[in-house]
């Protein structure tokens, strides 16, 4: 019994892998991700994490909470060419709101990728969904940023390249100059990086790339099981505990 006990135990603390969720604004092989993409290589980083990646929808609660982490691409656009300007004025609704943010509450990971000041009612849904007192305090940024603080994120990066001014704020932990990329809630498990040229294969930002995706596949492999599932398997082996001990007065009392 308590053989089976601990190997049922090891089980469930050895989670399954499950899947990055990126959000379907963006199809498989479009501007950005997937082959041809300006973030090619970055899609390829997030298809060699555990599960890999796919594309589902942020209102959809039962695939948002079925991932390993969210990968939140920026929002410029509905169904139309890159010049369509309606979509830059795209915010979260209140469904994803909701569901991003019981996400982050169980501590799995979510990045969150903005862009610059042409973006700004998208910039300021991301920042009101990270916690920011301000979110209206968006600032042009450019440049070579160096990194101000050493984790898993910034190692072996050094300065990385902002294109086209990218946008930044205050609040959150900076991780490097200028306020583009940030880490929010108490978990530090909400990464907002406000300039998608960053994350592009032009700009020489490669190891930036394989740890933001590293960042996520680790997200995926720690994740634990959840409540109700934790429950159901106390209850199971408090009912075989029940039958072995009925076993057992059953032959003493023979």
């Amino acid at each position: 019994m308590r053989h089976l006990l601990a190997a049922a135990l090891f089980a469930i603390a050895s989670p399954a892998t499950s899947t990055i969720l990126v959000n379907s604004s963006f199809a498989p092989d479009s501007y950005y991700m997937g082959t041809g993409g300006d973030m090619e290589t970055l899609s390829a980083d997030l298809a060699g994490q555990p599960g890999g990646y796919a594309f589902g929808a942020l209102d959809d609660a039962a695939a948002v909470a079925a991932a390993s982490a969210l990968f939140i691409n920026l929002r410029m656009f509905d169904i139309g060419s890159y010049d369509d300007p309606v979509g830059q004025d795209q915010q979260f609704t209140d469904a994803e709101i909701a569901n991003v943010n019981a996400f982050l509450a169980t501590g799995k990971r979510v990045v969150i990728v903005g862009d610059n000041q042409s973006f700004s009612n998208w910039d300021k849904s991301i920042l009101a969904l990270a916690g920011n007192n301000a979110p209206d305090t968006l600032l042009g940024s450019n440049g070579l940023a160096l990194p101000i603080v050493a984790n898993e994120l910034t190692e072996g990066t050094g300065p990385l390249n902002i294109i086209f001014g990218g946008s930044h704020t205050t609040g959150g932990i900076d991780l490097y100059e200028q306020q583009a990329v940030t880490l929010w809630r108490a978990q530090s498990n909400l990464l907002t990086i406000l300039d998608v040229n960053v994350l592009d294969d032009v700009y020489g930002n490669r190891r930036f790339q394989q740890n933001v995706a590293a960042w996520l596949g680790a997200s995926a492999a720690t994740e634990l099981p959840e409540p109700a599932t934790w429950a159901a398997f106390v209850i199971g082996f408090g009912l075989i505990g029940a039958t072995m001990r009925q076993r057992r007065f059953t032959v003493r009392s023979a």
